[in-house]
C-alpha cells in the first residue's frame, strides 16, 4: 500500500506540479495526506517499567510490512556512476 501511495505522489507531483495537470495534482495531494496519515498512527506500542535484572527481547519478524524512515539509497539506471558512463561498471 505504501508503495502505491509513494508512486502516486511522485506522479502527481511530476504531472500535476510539473505538467500543469490539475488531475494529478489533486490525486497526489490525497495520496501525499494519506501517507502522513498513516505514518503517524505507528506510535508506542508496548510500555511498561521493568523491575531491576528483566530483560526485554525485541526481534524483527520477517515479512511485516513498512521500513520507517529508511530509504534505499543507490545509482538509478540510465545516470553516469563516479567510475564511468550510464550503468558501466567501475573500470580496473
Amino acid at each position: 500500500m505504501d508503495r502505491l501511495l509513494r508512486l502516486l505522489v511522485r506522479r502527481g507531483a511530476r504531472q500535476g506540479l510539473l505538467g500543469g495537470n490539475r488531475a494529478w495534482l489533486v490525486v497526489g495531494g490525497v495520496a501525499f495526506v494519506v501517507r502522513r496519515l498513516r505514518q503517524r498512527d505507528a506510535g508506542v506500542v508496548w510500555s511498561e517499567e521493568l523491575p531491576p535484572g528483566h530483560v526485554v527481547r525485541v526481534e524483527h519478524q520477517a515479512g511485516q510490512a513498512g521500513r520507517r524512515g529508511g530509504r534505499r539509497r543507490g545509482r538509478r539506471r540510465g545516470r553516469a556512476g563516479p567510475a564511468g558512463g550510464p550503468g558501466l561498471p567501475a573500470g580496473p
